[in-house]
């Protein structure tokens, strides 16, 4: 009795290890690049601006990774990207 569910938690734990590589490696694969991107497109979608309107820098504080900071005249919007590539936090400043 023991042996079968020996099997079965090496085999669950050996599933879980497969898993968690996948996702990590995909969560590194992604680039600043298509970081910035995304998120210019979706600063595009949401206001109507132009990619270029936005720029990207190292974040400070722990746990994030870019800020993409976008903005005309009419005020700017700042985007707090974590290390996986996702939008954190989002603030809108009127200029």
């Amino acid at each position: 009795m023991a042996r079968p569910f020996l099997l079965s938690l090496a085999g669950l734990v050996g599933l879980a290890g497969v898993l968690g590589l996948m996702l990590g490696l995909r969560a590194f694969d992604t680039t600043e690049t298509e970081v910035i991107e995304r998120v210019a497109a979706r600063y595009v979608a949401e206001t109507g601006g132009t990619v270029s309107d936005c720029a990207a820098w190292p974040a400070t504080s722990a746990g994030l990774w870019l800020v993409v900071i976008c903005g005309s005249e009419g005020g700017r919007v700042e985007y707090f990207v974590d290390r996986t590539g996702r939008v954190a936090d989002r603030q809108e400043d009127e200029v």
